[in-house]
């Protein structure tokens, strides 16, 4: 596993989101510290599925589930990206 941890997960990002604002995908991933380890384009949906490892993401024990989870994005009042982090949702 990357870095000996278990810290999978993964997120949707909208495809309209991603080619509008491509810079500031790829610093929100850099600010994640994500590696990517699967990514899909769900055609229904029209969002990226981003599978892989941060170490944003809780550690999993073997044979558990890999949660999803939100990415939250702060702003400065100026449009730069201050903070990135994670939450799972309520629902799992």
């Amino acid at each position: 596993m990357i870095l000996g941890t278990r810290k999978l997960g993964f997120f949707r990002l909208d495809s309209g989101f991603i080619s509008e604002n491509y810079e500031r995908t790829a610093t929100i991933l850099a600010m994640l510290g994500f590696v990517p380890l699967k990514v899909e384009l769900d055609y229904f949906s029209d969002k990226y599925e981003y599978r892989g490892y941060s170490d944003k993401f809780k550690e999993l024990e073997v044979g558990a589930g890999i949660p999803e989870y939100l990415i939250i994005v702060r702003q400065s009042d100026d449009g730069l990206i201050e903070s990135v982090d994670v939450r799972e949702p309520r629902y799992q």
